[in-house]
């Protein structure tokens, strides 16, 4: 089991005044739903490279180097959520790498 994640959300493109917030969702086994633990990260609204990292004690002058960061565990079972503040179309990829 991992302890934490870096996560990568490369945009390439974005509509017009729209936005995409990624949120860490774990899942929970008696409801058979997702939940959404964190929608903490800041909306992206540019064509850029998104670095974020959850990790235990994570630490906050990481930021300027990585990105992101978000000080918690991470679930056994989780996701990450990508959700548009609107319809338009968007292009972009999405990556992580488990940190133990």
């Amino acid at each position: 089991d991992a302890s934490g994640v870096l996560i990568i959300l490369d945009a390439t493109v974005i509509a017009a005044a729209e936005t995409i917030t990624p949120q860490l969702q774990t899942f929970d086994e008696p409801s058979q739903s997702w939940v959404t633990i964190t929608s903490a990260f800041t909306a992206v609204s540019t064509v850029t490279t998104n670095v974020l990292v959850i990790y235990p004690s994570a630490l906050t002058n990481v930021v300027a180097t990585v990105g992101q960061t978000k000080n918690m565990v991470l679930p056994r079972v989780w996701r990450i959520n990508c959700v548009h503040s609107s319809t338009g179309s968007h292009t972009y990829s999405l990556s992580s790498q488990t940190i133990a």
